[in-house]
């Protein structure tokens, strides 16, 4: 799960930190890398996620930074997985759309940040996604 101090969050997106709301930003110091070109070859997601990794890796330092990943899905999944493998917390973001038909008849759509999601969470034995240790909110406390 995510630590409890305030940390450092690497934002490896083409979405910068400056534009975030104070919510999305809460508890980290947050540093921005931009999201690389992904290649439309086929080694071209695999490239992405070495670039990713490569940079990430330079701000490691006694305690990992938390990685918020967002771009083109292939190399986030490889980058994804290599980050985790090396012991890295990587989330994502979640969004709550919230749509308007205007009076011209178009819909309009605004994007409220609403907390991030782990790639890889920790998954309680019932199969649910776990929020306290390694156990779900209906099997805490339960004693079967």
């Amino acid at each position: 799960m995510f630590n409890e101090n305030p940390m450092l969050m690497l934002n490896v997106s083409n979405h910068p930190s400056s534009g975030w709301s104070k919510k999305q930003r809460d508890g980290y110091h947050v540093v921005d890398i931009p999201f690389p070109e992904v290649r439309t070859t086929q080694d071209g997601a695999v490239l992405a996620a070495q670039q990713i990794v490569s940079k990430v890796k330079a701000f490691e330092t006694i305690h990992k930074p938390t990685v918020h990943l967002m771009g083109e899905l292939g190399a986030c999944v490889i980058a994804a997985t290599q980050l985790h493998s090396m012991g890295y917390d990587v989330v994502h973001s979640m969004t709550k759309r919230i749509s308007v038909m205007g009076e011209d008849g178009v819909k309009h759509s605004k994007f409220e940040f609403a907390g991030f999601r782990e790639y890889f969470p920790t998954m309680c034995s019932c199969g649910r996604v776990a929020t306290i240790g390694a156990v779900c909110d209906d099997c805490f406390g339960r004693d079967d």
